[in-house]
Formats: structure tokens, C-alpha cells, sequence
């Protein structure tokens, strides 16, 4: 699974440039094209009541903060969008417990660390932190399989007995860590 980078949906200094250029269409350009019309609407009457000179008082303050309305909801639909992005990734990936990468939530093998994730589905599996568990699985296997050809391509997996290419570091269908036979960890 790769980041990629999403521009933000909104400029917010665009926003405010419109509503500089014309008072309302910061509001239109953020979607909010009701709050843009009546905003216009607001400043024909201003100019009209420039008359009876309420428009010098109103107009520069309805001005004013229609250029901070369109920045600051341009900014507000930003955090809202980046929130749903964070909560949708946080639904479709989990987090490894072992290198914190985050990887798809159906992964059953961390793909930067080859940590092994846990399954109801298949009990007999191994767990990855039980040193003497994988130390006796080969010991059973060498009793039972026979011993293997020089010029052998692939490898069995000892975990599901799955066949893996000779160089593979894990098994492809169980994940099980190829080397890591009789090898202490320690702390574990």
C-alpha cells in the first residue's frame, strides 16, 4: 500500500482572493453558493444605501468579512476532508506491532518486517514470539522428510509444507520465516 499525496480540496488563499475580487465568490468557489448569491446581494444594497451613507459604514465591514468567511471555510472543509482521509486509512490498515508500519488491514504478513499476524482462521500456525516451538518444528520435520538434493530450485515450508522458491525469506502462503529454525531470540 503506498501514501499518496492528495492536494487539499480547497485553496484557502483563492478563496479569499475571489471574495476580494468580488464580494460572494469565495463562498461560491467553497460550495457554499447560497451564502456566496446573498453576500452579493448584501453589497448591491450597501452601495444603493450609500445614499444615505449606512452603505460607507456597512459595505467595507461585510467586505471584510466575506474575505475572512471564504479563507476560513476554505481551511474548515480542509480539516474536515483530512480527517475523513485519516479515518478512512485508519480503517483499511493496521498498525504492526513489531516495526509500527502501517499495512492493509487483510495483510497477514507485514510486508517491511515479515511480522506475522495472528489468524482465527488457522489455529496450527506457529506463533512468531515461541523460540522453542519453531527449535522443534525441524527437529520433527528431519525425522519424516527426506533429505534434500543438492540442486533443489524450491524449498518446503516446515510451518504448512507449502513449496517457496529456494531464495524466499518467507513462506508466500503461511509467512513463516525461512532461517529462523533453532535460532533464540533473545528476550522472548
Amino acid at each position: 500500500m503506498s501514501m499518496q499525496y492528495q492536494a487539499p480540496p480547497k485553496n484557502p488563499a483563492l478563496a479569499a482572493i475571489l471574495s476580494f475580487l468580488i464580494n460572494g465568490l469565495g463562498q461560491i468557489y467553497n460550495g457554499e453558493v447560497g451564502k456566496g448569491i446573498l453576500i452579493m446581494v448584501v453589497q448591491v444594497v450597501n452601495v444603493l444605501l450609500m445614499g444615505i451613507l449606512i452603505g460607507f459604514i456597512t459595505g467595507p465591514i461585510v467586505f471584510i468579512w466575506s474575505i475572512y468567511d471564504a479563507y476560513k471555510t476554505a481551511e474548515r472543509i480542509n480539516a474536515e476532508a483530512a480527517g475523513r482521509a485519516q479515518q478512512q486509512m485508519a480503517m483499511n490498515t493496521k498498525v504492526c506491532p513489531q516495526c509500527a508500519e502501517r499495512v492493509p488491514v487483510e495483510a497477514k504478513i507485514c510486508r517491511y518486517c515479515g511480522h506475522q499476524f495472528e489468524t482465527t482462521q488457522q489455529p496450527a500456525m506457529l506463533p512468531t514470539n515461541a523460540p522453542q516451538a519453531v527449535a522443534a518444528a525441524p527437529v520433527a520435520e528431519a525425522t519424516s522428510a527426506p533429505a534434500p538434493q543438492a540442486e533443489v530450485q524450491t524449498k518446503t515450508c516446515p510451518s504448512c509444507g507449502a513449496e517457496n522458491n529456494a531464495d524466499a525469506k518467507f513462506c508466500l502462503s503461511c509467512g513463516h520465516m525461512f532461517g529462523s529454525e533453532g535460532v533464540e531470540i533473545a528476550g522472548l
